[in-house]
């Protein structure tokens, strides 16, 4: 599969939001950087909500408030941090 990137920054209030979301080998892979203080509702587009990890792992590490199934595939709940989360994509 050919990569794809895709990737933003925005100045906010609290700090800087930022995100990617490459797809290479078959995986989609998301990176986002949630400001300090603040909270995210992050969409992941994948037709298999159990296949998101987060740095390779089930994503449950600290920040990660939990993963719900959405109409997009899954959405994680997030507080500050830097996070990485894989899942394979909705094509």
């Amino acid at each position: 599969m050919t990569p794809y990137d895709l990737t933003t920054e925005r100045r906010t209030a609290r700090g800087t939001v930022a995100g990617g979301r490459p797809i290479i080998d078959d995986r989609l892979t998301v990176t986002v950087t949630v400001p300090p203080g603040s909270t995210a509702a992050l969409e992941i587009p994948t037709a298999d909500p159990g296949s998101v990890r987060e740095d390779d792992a089930p994503a449950a590490r600290p920040g990660v408030l939990g993963v719900e199934p959405s109409a997009a595939g899954a959405t994680p709940r997030l507080t500050s941090g830097s996070f990485t989360f894989t899942a394979t994509p909705d094509l």
